[in-house]
């Protein structure tokens, strides 16, 4: 049983979906599903296959964050926090960077 979590990064809450999964690379639902695709992404966007899942089940997903904030507010705004701590140093890290290039 292939299982496949979806979160909201901010919530840190969602779903667990389990089920079987098939790989497409050709044939019909290949190119539903591709064509599907191009017409939210465009042309361009590569697909080289296509998964398809049956769901068979759904459970809930909740961080154990939820153990020590009150309630979602108090999680989303600590990982706004953590977010902006997280890009500032990636951005002094690329900056460090500016001068390196391979080759």
């Amino acid at each position: 049983m292939d299982r496949d979590n979806v979160v909201d990064p901010l919530s840190r809450r969602g779903y667990r979906f389990l089920g079987g999964a098939e790989i497409h690379t050709a044939g019909d639902v290949y190119e539903r599903g591709r064509a599907s695709v191009m017409n939210e992404e465009g042309d361009e966007y590569p697909t080289e296959a296509l998964i398809l899942i049956t769901v068979e089940r759904v459970l809930p997903v909740v961080s154990p964050g939820y153990l020590h904030v009150a309630d979602e507010a108090g999680v989303r705004a600590e990982w706004r926090a953590r977010r902006s701590e997280l890009e500032a140093g990636f951005e002094r890290h690329l900056g460090h960077r500016a001068g390196w290039h391979a080759g």
